[in-house]
């Protein structure tokens, strides 16, 4: 009798047990969702407030320097493109918390077209110019001809113009970056190739993840928000596509990326495609085969 009382008085006890676990935690996960809410909220609303007086110092400082170009001592025009570059990387990552909190929110959308990926990158490279003249980097090119694929041409510029900027400020100056297209089965390759401080063993796998940055006496000194290589892998998958990484310390990294040839909009989830954030880190490689 005692036994059999028991086990009808822990029926109800376990019942309120299990209960209140459950409701412990749908609490625990509403306030988590309601502080996530309120996290996106700020950025978004920061970030937007921002955009507006970086751009007026962005503005003002190029008339300053184009209207007192014969006037200025060249300390000043020294300290005149300090600003600009402070604001430039200011700039920077304001648009990268900008695209990440419209990920989070809104997923993305991949609208395909028909575009030949060799002029896409030529004109990235004249925009990166500039900054491989000041460092006397020579950007080497060798594009196999190519038939055009279909692509989200703006999101796929996001990630190669992420990848050379990278290329040319992890280089020591006198180097070379080589960007190389190729057609391999059914897919077109892009590789990005630098003379750099590559990447430790011990950084690979946490390479594309949001706002990991590698830490060394050298990357300490370059500015970076830690989300251009999580944007640039998103995007690429995006595109049913891969990015992967070969890397070398003190010789030189290897990204490659592969783009379908044949991309459709019926091989997408939808036309349109809206993806949401992932927070799983996709496998890197270490191959130590080139120079």
């Amino acid at each position: 009798l005692t036994l059999t009382l028991s086990f009808y008085l822990m029926i109800p006890l376990r019942l309120y047990s299990e209960n209140r676990k459950r409701y412990e935690l749908e609490k625990e996960n509403k306030t988590l969702i309601e502080v996530e809410e309120m996290k996106t909220n700020f950025l978004q609303l920061v970030t937007h407030d921002l955009k507006t007086p970086v751009a007026k110092i962005q503005g003002l400082t190029e008339h300053l320097k184009r209207s007192l170009a014969d006037k200025l001592l060249p300390k000043d025009l020294e300290l005149m493109n300090h600003i600009f570059s402070a604001n430039e990387d200011l700039n920077q990552f304001i648009t990268s918390l900008l695209e990440l909190t419209k990920l989070d929110n809104q997923g993305i959308c991949v609208k395909l077209q028909s575009k030949d990926l060799n002029q896409l990158l030529e004109t990235i490279v004249i925009k990166h110019r500039f900054a491989a003249q000041a460092k006397q980097i020579l950007v080497k090119t060798e594009f196999e001809p190519l038939f055009p694929i279909r692509m989200d041409s703006e999101l796929i510029s996001k990630v190669l113009s992420n990848l050379i900027d990278n290329a040319i400020k992890y280089s020591p100056e006198n180097t070379v970056v080589c960007l190389i297209t190729r057609e391999v089965d059914e897919y077109i390759e892009v590789i990005i190739q630098d003379e750099g401080i590559g990447i430790p063993q011990a950084d690979m796998q946490n390479l594309f993840s949001r706002f990991y940055r590698v830490k060394n006496d050298t990357t300490i000194k370059v500015k970076g928000t830690g989300l251009g290589l999580y944007l640039s892998r998103y995007f690429i998958e995006a595109h049913q596509g891969t990015i992967t990484v070969d890397s070398i310390p003190d010789k030189g990294t290897r990204f490659t990326i592969r783009l379908r040839m044949n991309l459709q909009d019926t091989d997408l989830v939808q036309p349109g495609l809206r993806i949401l954030p992932f927070n799983k880190v996709s496998e890197t490689k270490g191959n130590t085969n080139y120079a």
